[in-house]
């Protein structure tokens, strides 16, 4: 005699996306069995689809998170997203990644520097940044340790830099992608997305 149940899991970090809610058709949950004296025989972590029937990612991968529809995987080296239907949206080929917020992840090279991908696996920004924090209410941070802080502010699909974090007196900002892509941008005008 063995019975199931679902069990949330026990923590509340960006880890636990995916498991409160469907999203993009897919729940993250945890099956427990028990044998007849209560006592717990087994425990996995899987998804459901909207029919009830187990979904799997590729064999050697572990789901790290699921939101907006993208599950973010893991190889247990480098990490990658898979789309809601199992097709891959980028392989996994960063360092560390963290789940989508409002259509954009933030994601680290093999240098780690950080950078943006949208929801359809284009990098938007650069790897050229220390940090980058989540998307929030159209708002990101980010940080690089020759220029600073900068807050990009996303209008309509395009993001804007915020020069009042800037020092007053620097009139110009470069970012520098490569040896030879060095994009410029005075304050106020938009950063040039890839």
């Amino acid at each position: 005699f063995t019975e199931y149940s679902f069990l949330l899991p026990d923590f509340k970090n960006e880890e636990a996306l995916g498991f409160t809610h469907f999203d993009g058709g897919l729940l993250r949950v945890i099956i427990a069995g028990y044998n007849a004296e209560g006592k717990l025989t087994s425990r996995r972590e899987t998804m459901i689809n909207t029919k009830g029937q187990e979904v799997s990612v590729p064999d050697g991968y572990r789901v790290i998170a699921l939101h907006e529809g993208i599950l973010l995987v893991t190889d247990g080296e480098y990490y990658g997203y898979l789309t809601s239907n199992g097709a891959w949206l980028s392989p996994p080929v960063y360092s560390t990644a963290a789940p989508f917020f409002e259509g954009l992840a933030v994601v680290t090279d093999k240098n780690g520097k950080a950078g943006l991908i949208d929801s359809k696996g284009k990098q938007v920004l650069p790897c050229v940044f220390e940090s980058i924090s989540n998307f929030s209410e159209g708002n990101a941070l980010c940080h690089s340790k020759t220029t600073g802080w900068y807050l990009l502010t996303k209008v309509n699909g395009i993001y804007y830099h915020d020069p009042s974090l800037d020092d007053p007196t620097q009139t110009k900002t470069s970012i520098t992608r490569g040896p030879q892509n060095t994009f410029d941008y005075e304050p106020d005008e938009i950063i040039e997305l890839l």
